[in-house]
């Protein structure tokens, strides 16, 4: 080849060399990990998160934790914004227990409607979705729901609401094992109209129960997003038609505040992604980027109180896979993998099961729920 034409290759080499880098660039950038972008965050943060940064990783490196921190959109946001969970000694394990005895004639009412039917269309069989699901045992070394595509997308609060998104995203998670279908519910409806059977605030932006929400969402029901969109603040309940039934709620555990590692396993096997209640004193947990947090928490009242869902376990991690409502820019992609035991994790932990949309509940099953009529919220 001549030294000319060997420079024409060359050029033309160069050239699509270029268009070639030219043209990945933009996908690279849509593609760009979670890592990478809590990176970048980091290289422009303030000084005083540069630093707080600093002191966690110190922490953690002094103390050999196995997770790691960084430049969160939680940082940025006060407490009031990010927590929600708060207490109501009302709940006793005698009040408890009631509403698991109630759960129980529910839940066979459901089954015994479901038997119906089946004996009546056996072809009805095949189209259950709640038939078809993964075999899922306690005893398993791990398991979650999420990697199933049993677990709706991860949502972002923005008030100290958090105990209504762990109410929803275990209902949603129901809804697709029930009947297969995606929800997304709104979490202000149940800020501003959830009542508990006797008429009381289930809560607001300044806090609340989930335990509260699922008492609401089997008597009354909810709705879509769309019919009332998250505003953060508290606003008047609207009333709307509320076609989004609960069939049951319960407790893992009625007679203790803290449930076995075994029976939170159960629980998740037997009705999905369950609503849980934890503590956080750190401020390492609201930078949380990756790998198994954990903290020692003294009480059920050390610090702050906050809703989220359990979505699965792995035994060799030693931890639950938690569903949190701080947005996918928290954590793995809005997930943790949190120890057992960490940060109280597991206190009262509740489920709660959708109703199907392939068969109908008898008249006296309704009736049963609005034996005591709902006080509008003011």
């Amino acid at each position: 080849m001549s030294k000319r034409w060997q420079k024409v290759f060359l050029c033309f080499l160069a050239l699509g060399i270029i268009t070639a880098a030219a043209l990945s660039a933009p996908g690279q950038t849509q593609v760009q990990s979670q890592k990478e972008r809590l990176r970048l965050r980091e290289l422009s943060a303030p000084p005083a998160i540069k630093q707080a940064l600093a002191s966690m990783r110190k922490e953690i490196q002094q103390k050999g934790l196995r997770y790691k921190v960084g430049y969160t959109k939680a940082l940025d946001k006060p407490k009031t914004k990010l927590l929600g969970d708060v207490d109501d000694p009302k709940l006793t394990p005698a009040w408890r227990r009631a509403v698991n005895e109630r759960s129980v004639k529910l839940l066979n009412i459901d089954l015994e409607a479901r038997t119906v039917a089946l004996k009546a269309n056996p072809a009805l069989r095949a189209k259950l979705p709640e038939l078809r699901l993964p075999v899922c045992s306690a005893t398993y070394k791990a398991f979650n729901w999420r990697d199933l595509g049993k677990v709706t997308p991860v949502q972002e609060q923005d008030c100290n609401n958090c105990w209504a998104f762990a109410a929803a995203g275990a209902y949603e998670a129901s809804c697709l094992l029930r009947n297969g279908v995606t929800l997304d519910i709104s979490e202000q409806y149940i800020n501003d109209c959830a009542q508990t059977d006797a008429g009381e605030d289930a809560g607001s932006c300044s806090g609340g129960l989930a335990a509260k929400a699922l008492e609401h969402m089997v008597r009354e029901g909810n709705v879509s997003e769309a019919t009332t969109p998250y505003t953060a603040t508290n606003q008047g309940c609207t009333s709307p038609a509320t076609p989004l039934d609960a069939l049951a709620w319960g407790f893992v555990d009625p007679s203790v505040e803290h449930p076995t590692t075994q029976q939170i396993k159960q629980a998740i096997c037997t009705y999905g992604p369950v609503a849980t209640r934890m503590r956080i004193v750190s401020d390492n947990f609201y930078a949380y980027a990756e790998g198994v947090y954990s903290e020692e928490v003294a009480s059920d009242t050390s610090g702050g109180g906050h809703a989220v869902v359990l979505v699965g376990w792995d035994d060799d991690r030693g931890a639950w896979l938690m569903k949190n409502s701080w947005d996918e820019d928290w954590g793995e992609e809005g997930y943790c993998w949190i120890a057992y035991g960490s940060n109280r994790i597991g206190r009262q932990t509740s489920w709660v099961r959708a109703e199907s949309a392939f068969y109908a509940l008898p008249l006296n099953y309704k009736l049963q729920l609005r034996a005591i009529p709902l006080k509008k919220k003011s």
